[in-house]
């Protein structure tokens, strides 16, 4: 028989608060012990390692690429810990439009798209969830938006390294 409580060990010293537990109490005991088990185990194969908080992202600059004149694109290297790209586009000329948006391609396949809005400075900042990055190469197309219409500004060429 197990007795909970706060029990004396000397004879003759009180005994407060002893009772009996429920016999389904073991049960329930032993039911959460390997509930939690596997809830462990399942963690393990099924969340990612570095799951905790993340340092935030990775900065690139980028230039324009220059139609017939290619070239090789900007290689960039993201760290694994990084959970976004903060892209920094230059322009080069004043144009100026009511909405501009950039537009993210691999392949002329549309990865991702959103509004951006011009800086002080006269360039753009993109954020893309490093969700839509994988190694390969990547086009962004920023274009401005108007009531005439849309008019493609610039591209720009960049390839994800391994």
């Amino acid at each position: 028989e197990l007795r909970v409580g706060l029990g004396g060990s000397r004879p003759g010293q009180a005994k407060w608060g002893a009772r009996r537990l429920p016999a389904w109490s073991y049960p329930l005991a032993a039911s959460l012990l390997f509930g939690m088990f596997l809830l462990g185990r399942w963690s393990q194969s099924h969340l990612p390692l570095d799951a905790g908080p993340r340092a935030g992202g990775y900065f690139a600059d980028l230039a324009p690429t220059e139609n017939g004149k290619r070239g090789e694109p900007e290689s960039l290297t993201i760290p694994a810990w990084a959970d976004r790209l903060w892209l920094l586009l230059e322009l080069g000329t004043a144009d100026q439009h009511p909405r501009y948006e950039a537009a993210l391609e691999r392949d002329g396949r549309l990865l991702w798209q959103s509004a951006v809005q011009r800086n002080t400075n006269g360039a753009f900042s993109v954020e893309v969830p490093r969700g839509f990055l994988s190694d390969g190469r990547y086009q962004i197309r920023l274009s401005g938006k108007s009531a005439g219409g849309t008019e493609s500004l610039a591209t720009y060429d960049f390839v994800v390294a391994p």
